[in-house]
């Protein structure tokens, strides 16, 4: 599932690095950072744009994703 901020926003991906690091492995380049979870796994672009991969339900994407970026 894709999902878009509202409004654009640029993530600081090495602050969420550092963050995600604790949930699940982590992997990180320019552009993108990525974290596998149990069930999921959860790729935020800089610019905001996130997949959640694991699910095809909007509602349980929107879940992790808020678990994710609050």
């Amino acid at each position: 599932v894709l999902l878009r901020p509202a409004q654009k926003q640029e993530y600081p991906l090495e602050l969420i690095e550092n963050r995600w690091g604790k949930l699940g492995k982590v992997l990180r380049n320019p552009f993108l950072l990525s974290c596998q979870l149990e069930h999921y796994r959860v790729v935020l672009f800089q610019d905001g744009r996130v997949f959640v991969h694991g699910t095809s339900n909007l509602q349980t994407a929107k879940n992790v994703y808020y678990q994710m970026l609050g």
